[in-house]
């Protein structure tokens, strides 16, 4: 069943597989509360056909479940607000087809990211994101984001901070003058339950098929390519992407418990030699921690620089 909605009209009882159109024009802060689908059967909210809807901030509020944001959602906002442009607090949400942009004015101080995923088992998928501070959040365990275009942001394009977290097949490019505070990556991982990031690990996370490009504008600066330098990583893989960077790292892992980094191929920009690094200064941190073998495989980079007694195998050389 089809529901229009209607600002400040009630609506009848929303069922899972149910679609919820929105009306043309913006509508400020759009907040999306009591609703429930299934798995095989979400609350899909999209705008009417032939409308494109506006609004200044989504919020899916933690008592929905189930809910599928689909298309269309256009939010421009020319002034800063310190939240993301669309926050998911609810559990098994997501975010598809959607476009977000902060202004269309550089703002180095700008605190509005893109999307963040709180809730558990969440996804964006196929969004474009440009001009925030960092692009997609993965805040909730088993969340993933695919095949999104994530374009000149202030800090991290995407981030994950949860056990069980995919970043595949996206498309990352520039990286803006932030704040000077910031430290710009790619994409950046880290445990983010822990007391501090050191003391962390992060589980069981995939990262894979990526295309990462920094750019040579006026605002661009140098930064990172695929980062986890802070805590234990445990089980993630670091798999096919292409990095091309004009930071001396191009795919830095910190201290590796059973990782995988293989495939991947890193360039560098204007002349800088970008590397693959898998060591931390931080050893004495985890000196009591159990480490299984991790691998490092079939690469293509400038440089390595890995920690003592962790083999190249099969490496490709640049050329």
């Amino acid at each position: 069943m089809i529901h229009y909605a209607r600002p400040g009209s009630a609506m009848p009882p929303v069922l899972p597989g149910d679609e919820v159109w929105l009306p043309d024009g913006q509508l400020g802060h759009l907040r999306i509360q009591h609703l429930t689908g299934r798995a095989d059967a979400p609350v899909v909210i999209r705008p009417a056909d032939g409308v494109i809807t506006g609004a200044g901030l989504i919020t899916v509020e933690s008592s929905c479940q189930h809910v599928l944001l689909d298309g269309c959602m256009r939010l421009l906002v020319s002034s800063c607000v310190p939240r993301p442009l669309i926050r998911v607090d609810a559990p098994d949400c997501g975010i598809i087809n959607s476009v977000l942009t902060y202004s269309a004015e550089h703002d180095p101080l700008k605190e509005t990211d893109g999307i963040a995923l709180l809730g558990d088992g969440c996804y964006a998928q196929g969004n474009l994101i440009a001009q925030c501070r960092h692009g997609i959040w993965l805040a909730g365990a088993g969340c993933r984001a695919d095949e999104n275009h994530v374009i000149a942001c202030c800090g991290d394009h995407v981030r994950y901070t949860r056990n069980g977290t995919d970043v595949k097949h996206n498309v990352l490019l520039e990286s803006w003058q932030g704040h000077p505070h910031n430290h710009n990556d790619f994409i950046q991982g880290w445990d983010a339950t822990a007391e501090m990031p050191e003391q962390g690990t992060l589980y069981d996370c995939m990262v894979s098929g990526n295309l990462l490009r920094n750019g040579t504008g006026a605002y661009c600066i140098p930064a990172q390519g695929i980062g986890m330098f802070d805590g234990l990583a445990s089980h993630i893989t670091v798999m096919d992407n292409v990095v091309v960077t004009d930071h001396v790292l191009g795919i830095c892992m910190g201290h590796v418990d059973a990782c995988v980094i293989s495939g991947n191929r890193v360039f560098g920009l204007q002349g800088v030699a970008a590397g693959i690094r898998v060591r931390t200064g931080k050893a004495a941190l985890y000196a009591r921690t159990a480490i299984r073998p991790s691998r490092v495989a079939g690469n293509q980079a400038a440089a390595y620089d890995l920690a003592p007694g962790l083999p190249l195998e099969q490496e490709v050389e640049h050329g």
